[in-house]
């Protein structure tokens, strides 16, 4: 009897060495673990729990680009890279708004569009934005334009038909020139 009882206390030292314990990482679930898949995976933060954007667990098997818990300078609340023209509004990058572009109530550069700012904004209304309040430069301090010149109208290819006609002008004369030297 004391045989087999030397023999099972053997076998489970074999197996479970003395103090082992489960940790996370090892690729078995056990514990307080969500999961383990003995890395980060699609399905399992580093930590051995389920990947959730705004967890403060980044994980780009998971789709997440950066993952701060919340939107930060470099992060969006959406775990992508904050930039701007992301369509993501993110103050804590310095963002007013965003919306992934010029509109009529935000600048590219994710500011509200304000005469005088520097930034024309045909969208809300701004003919030009010379960064001044300045009335006689050409642009007045409500961002009108007061000496803009009146634009050509657009006509395709006018200068491909000049050039052509150029080029048949100049082949006719030569062609003259060629027949009266002969002559």
């Amino acid at each position: 009897m004391r045989t087999l009882q030397s023999l099972v206390l053997l076998g489970f030292l074999l197996v479970t060495p003395l103090g082992a314990r489960a940790f996370c990482g090892d690729g078995v679930t056990d514990g307080g673990e969500q999961c383990d898949t003995a890395g980060p995976s699609a399905s399992c933060d580093f930590d051995c729990t389920f990947p959730s954007c705004g967890d403060g667990v980044p994980n780009t098997a998971a789709g997440e680009q950066c993952d701060t818990a919340g939107a930060s300078s470099y992060c969006d609340a959406n775990c992508t890279i904050a930039s701007c023209g992301d369509g993501t509004v993110n103050n804590a990058a310095g963002e007013a708004c965003d919306d992934g572009g010029t509109s009529a109530t935000c600048d590219v550069d994710c500011t509200f569009p304000v005469c005088g700012d520097g930034l024309p904004n045909p969208s809300a209304g701004e003919q030009c934005d010379d960064g001044n309040q300045s009335p006689d430069d050409g642009c007045t301090p409500q961002c009108v334009c007061s000496a803009c010149q009146p634009q050509a109208p657009a006509f395709p290819g006018w200068a491909a038909m000049v050039a052509a006609a150029m080029l048949l002008a100049g082949t006719a004369l030569a062609m003259r020139w060629r027949s009266a030297s002969e002559a």
